[in-house]
């Protein structure tokens, strides 16, 4: 039951390295090697995001578009200062607005597609009304969020993109340092989500 609490809670990666590492002797042997599966192959999945996720960001910087990676690694860097010590599903991704089309090609050309087939006149009131696109690569099973917003234009929130791209904190993500929301940006960000 703590188990399955741990996993519907997002928690499993954590509780895991404190009972791989302080408490095996009160963990069942058959629960143990669960423990452990589930460890390893959430860091397995978290080395995948990671090395897709600085390809990307690699492929950005050279064509001068800003991007800023937020929630998913970048968030369990600065929360756990580990990335094996948190479950994520997707990449999430912050640029400009006036940028998201050609980091939508960006990621088309990489193998991505976009998550709904839109005409451009869909396109163009989606990017108006939403903050993200959701793209998807086949194959590799990744799920990439392309923000040019923190929230919908229909919610008050007085954080932009600007901002964010403007008060970035250093983390070392794949042996490259990026730009992270600071700790006060990513409060605010983490509650509007």
């Amino acid at each position: 039951r703590f188990l399955a609490l741990a996993w519907r809670h997002g928690l499993m990666p954590l509780v895991c390295h404190h009972l791989l590492n302080s408490f095996t002797e009160l963990v069942p042997a058959g629960h143990l090697q669960k423990v452990r599966d589930d460890f390893q192959h959430n860091s397995a999945r978290n080395l995948l995001l990671i090395s897709e996720l600085c390809r990307v960001l690699e492929e950005f910087e050279e064509l001068g578009i800003a991007a800023v990676p937020y929630k998913g690694p970048a968030l369990a860097l600065q929360v756990y200062g580990d990335l094996k010590l948190r479950s994520f599903v997707d990449l999430d991704l912050l640029v400009r607005h006036g940028d998201a089309s050609r980091a939508g090609a960006v990621l088309t050309a990489r193998g991505y597609r976009p998550h709904l087939d839109l005409s451009p006149v869909q396109e163009s009131l989606l990017s108006r009304s939403e903050c993200d696109r959701v793209y998807l690569r086949e194959g590799r099973n990744i799920v990439l969020e392309l923000h040019w917003a923190v929230a919908p234009p229909y919610f008050s929130v007085g954080v932009t993109t600007e901002s964010v791209l403007a008060d970035c904190a250093r983390v070392e993500i794949g042996g490259r340092e990026v730009g992270v929301p600071s700790s006060e940006m990513l409060l605010l960000i983490l509650c509007v989500n």
